[in-house]
């Protein structure tokens, strides 16, 4: 049977990016290679493209491209799949209420701070200058 590779088998992607999934296969007669996603075969859509080297070109990436995909090989000795995982990632994005506030010795404040991003980012306070 067949003997498949992928590469890489995870990584992350923001929108816009293109991303690569090198696919290799051995085997004997030459398997045929087809790609699937989320185990939905790709059928030439005009955002996938396979490369005479096997490998899947998504162009523009947006978060619904997330998931995993997988190349399958087959010839007449059998079948072999490998997979990768792609995860959508976005920049956090700080939100500060106030960015100075003057208050009196001993006198208590808060002070408010959010984030958002994927996956969720975490929040640090500091003092000064600089992290």
């Amino acid at each position: 049977p067949p003997k498949v590779s992928v590469d890489p088998r995870n990584q992350t992607f923001t929108t816009g990016q293109e991303v690569r999934i090198r696919c290799s296969a051995r085997g004997y007669p030459a398997p045929h290679l087809v790609w699937t996603h989320n185990d939905m075969f790709l059928m030439g859509s005009s955002g996938h493209r396979m490369t005479p080297d096997g490998s899947l070109l998504i162009r523009n990436m947006e978060q619904k491209d997330a998931g995993v995909y997988g190349c399958l090989a087959s010839n007449l000795a059998g079948t072999d799949t490998q997979t990768s995982i792609l995860t959508y990632i976005e920049s956090p994005v700080v939100i500060v209420v106030l960015s100075e506030i003057l208050i009196g010795l001993g006198e208590t404040t808060i002070l408010a701070c959010s984030a958002s991003g994927i996956p969720q980012p975490e929040i640090r306070w500091y003092k000064g200058k600089g992290c």
